[in-house]
Protein backbone atom coordinates (compact mmCIF):
# COMPACT_ATOMS: atom_id res chain seq x y z
CA UNK A 1 0.00 0.00 0.00
CA UNK A 2 3.02 2.48 0.72
CA UNK A 3 4.59 1.94 -2.61
CA UNK A 4 0.84 2.55 -4.21
CA UNK A 5 0.39 5.49 -2.36
CA UNK A 6 4.52 7.08 -3.06
CA UNK A 7 4.04 6.27 -6.69
CA UNK A 8 0.36 8.08 -7.23
CA UNK A 9 -1.39 4.55 -7.35
CA UNK A 10 0.11 3.57 -10.56
CA UNK A 11 2.46 0.49 -10.84
CA UNK A 12 6.13 2.45 -11.87
CA UNK A 13 8.35 0.50 -9.65
CA UNK A 14 10.10 -2.93 -9.73
CA UNK A 15 7.04 -5.10 -9.17
CA UNK A 16 8.87 -8.50 -8.60
CA UNK A 17 11.10 -6.77 -5.86
CA UNK A 18 8.20 -5.17 -4.03
CA UNK A 19 7.16 -9.17 -4.07
CA UNK A 20 10.01 -10.10 -2.57
CA UNK A 21 10.40 -7.43 0.12
CA UNK A 22 6.95 -7.91 1.09
CA UNK A 23 8.11 -11.49 3.40
CA UNK A 24 10.92 -9.75 4.85
CA UNK A 25 8.87 -6.56 6.01
CA UNK A 26 6.06 -8.89 7.26
CA UNK A 27 8.37 -11.08 9.64
CA UNK A 28 10.10 -7.56 10.80
CA UNK A 29 6.50 -6.35 12.10
CA UNK A 30 5.35 -9.48 13.50
CA UNK A 31 8.55 -9.26 15.35
CA UNK A 32 8.58 -5.64 16.23
CA UNK A 33 4.32 -5.72 17.70
CA UNK A 34 4.79 -9.02 18.99
CA UNK A 35 7.92 -7.63 21.14
CA UNK A 36 5.60 -4.59 22.39
CA UNK A 37 2.77 -6.93 22.84
CA UNK A 38 0.13 -4.89 21.23
CA UNK A 39 -1.77 -8.05 20.12
CA UNK A 40 -2.65 -8.92 24.22
CA UNK A 41 -5.42 -6.14 25.10
CA UNK A 42 -9.12 -7.16 25.37
CA UNK A 43 -10.83 -5.37 22.88
CA UNK A 44 -13.59 -3.87 25.46
CA UNK A 45 -10.90 -2.53 27.63
CA UNK A 46 -8.75 -0.74 24.56
CA UNK A 47 -7.68 2.53 25.99
CA UNK A 48 -4.43 5.08 25.24
CA UNK A 49 -1.74 2.13 26.42
CA UNK A 50 -2.83 0.09 23.60
CA UNK A 51 -2.03 2.91 20.70
CA UNK A 52 0.70 4.04 22.54
CA UNK A 53 1.88 0.08 21.80
CA UNK A 54 0.93 0.35 18.13
CA UNK A 55 3.02 3.56 18.02
CA UNK A 56 6.20 2.07 19.48
CA UNK A 57 5.83 -1.41 17.15
CA UNK A 58 5.60 0.83 14.25
CA UNK A 59 8.42 3.03 15.19
CA UNK A 60 10.27 -0.13 15.84
CA UNK A 61 9.54 -1.46 12.53
CA UNK A 62 10.78 1.38 10.64
CA UNK A 63 13.84 1.71 12.52
CA UNK A 64 14.88 -1.61 12.15
CA UNK A 65 13.65 -1.38 8.26
CA UNK A 66 15.76 1.49 8.19
CA UNK A 67 18.77 -0.03 9.78
CA UNK A 68 18.41 -2.80 7.15
CA UNK A 69 18.38 -0.75 4.17
CA UNK A 70 21.54 1.53 5.40
CA UNK A 71 23.12 -2.05 6.15
CA UNK A 72 21.98 -3.55 2.36
CA UNK A 73 23.01 -0.32 0.32
CA UNK A 74 26.37 -0.13 2.55
CA UNK A 75 27.53 -3.77 1.98
CA UNK A 76 25.36 -4.67 -1.58
CA UNK A 77 24.76 -1.37 -2.98
CA UNK A 78 21.45 -0.11 -4.74
CA UNK A 79 20.71 -3.38 -6.47
CA UNK A 80 20.19 -5.10 -2.97
CA UNK A 81 16.56 -6.57 -2.28
CA UNK A 82 16.54 -5.02 1.02
CA UNK A 83 16.92 -1.29 -0.75
CA UNK A 84 13.63 0.32 0.59
CA UNK A 85 13.24 3.76 -0.38
CA UNK A 86 12.52 6.33 2.82
CA UNK A 87 9.20 7.64 1.72
CA UNK A 88 8.13 4.28 1.70
CA UNK A 89 8.91 3.51 5.06
CA UNK A 90 7.80 6.15 6.81
CA UNK A 91 4.42 6.45 4.21
CA UNK A 92 4.56 2.53 5.95
CA UNK A 93 4.89 3.52 9.22
CA UNK A 94 2.20 5.98 9.64
CA UNK A 95 -0.61 3.80 7.54
CA UNK A 96 0.36 1.33 10.15
CA UNK A 97 -0.09 3.71 12.62
CA UNK A 98 -3.36 4.99 11.01
CA UNK A 99 -5.13 1.76 9.84
CA UNK A 100 -4.02 -0.30 13.42
CA UNK A 101 -4.90 2.38 15.78
CA UNK A 102 -7.90 3.15 13.66
CA UNK A 103 -9.36 -0.76 13.68
CA UNK A 104 -8.47 -1.57 17.63
CA UNK A 105 -11.17 1.34 17.68
CA UNK A 106 -13.82 0.49 15.48
CA UNK A 107 -13.75 -2.87 16.94
CA UNK A 108 -14.24 -1.52 20.21
CA UNK A 109 -16.94 0.72 18.96
CA UNK A 110 -19.06 -2.39 17.25
CA UNK A 111 -18.25 -4.56 20.49
CA UNK A 112 -19.53 -2.00 22.69
CA UNK A 113 -22.49 -1.83 20.28
CA UNK A 114 -23.55 -4.76 20.00
CA UNK A 115 -23.43 -5.79 23.87
CA UNK A 116 -25.54 -2.41 25.01
CA UNK A 117 -28.37 -3.76 22.96
CA UNK A 118 -28.41 -6.52 24.73
CA UNK A 119 -29.11 -4.85 27.99
CA UNK A 120 -31.72 -2.53 29.87
CA UNK A 121 -30.57 0.91 30.06
CA UNK A 122 -30.39 3.48 33.33
CA UNK A 123 -29.77 6.61 33.19
CA UNK A 124 -27.85 8.33 35.81
CA UNK A 125 -26.07 11.45 36.84
CA UNK A 126 -22.75 12.46 38.50
CA UNK A 127 -22.51 14.47 41.50
CA UNK A 128 -19.49 16.71 40.40
CA UNK A 129 -17.78 17.11 37.24
CA UNK A 130 -14.39 17.55 38.28
CA UNK A 131 -11.24 15.33 38.60
CA UNK A 132 -13.84 12.61 40.51
CA UNK A 133 -16.77 12.74 38.34
CA UNK A 134 -14.70 12.40 35.40
CA UNK A 135 -13.12 9.21 37.14
CA UNK A 136 -16.55 7.71 37.89
CA UNK A 137 -18.02 8.58 34.20
CA UNK A 138 -14.77 7.06 33.06
CA UNK A 139 -15.57 3.81 35.39
CA UNK A 140 -19.09 3.55 34.05
CA UNK A 141 -17.99 3.96 30.54
CA UNK A 142 -15.83 1.50 30.35
CA UNK A 143 -17.95 -0.94 32.65
CA UNK A 144 -20.16 -2.79 30.08
CA UNK A 145 -22.36 -4.55 32.39
CA UNK A 146 -23.08 -1.87 34.71
CA UNK A 147 -26.41 -1.03 32.43
CA UNK A 148 -25.55 2.59 33.24
CA UNK A 149 -25.86 5.32 31.11
CA UNK A 150 -24.48 9.20 32.09
CA UNK A 151 -26.78 11.71 30.55
CA UNK A 152 -25.17 14.79 32.61
CA UNK A 153 -23.21 15.48 35.67
CA UNK A 154 -24.31 18.00 38.93
CA UNK A 155 -22.25 20.60 39.84
CA UNK A 156 -22.27 23.97 41.64
CA UNK A 157 -19.79 25.77 39.86
CA UNK A 158 -21.31 28.03 37.42
CA UNK A 159 -18.23 27.87 34.97
CA UNK A 160 -18.99 24.22 34.05
CA UNK A 161 -22.84 24.56 33.26
CA UNK A 162 -23.53 23.62 29.70
CA UNK A 163 -20.11 21.97 28.90
CA UNK A 164 -19.68 19.18 26.97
Amino acid sequence: MAYLIRYNFQIDFDFTNLLNQVPYVAIIAAISFVAVGSYKGVVRFTGFKDIVNIIIGANILATILIFFTFLSRKMLGDNSIFNLPGSIIYINLLLNILLLIGAKLFIKSIYNHITQDFQSVSNVLIFGAGNSGMLTYDAIQNDTKSGLEVVGFIDDDERKIGKK
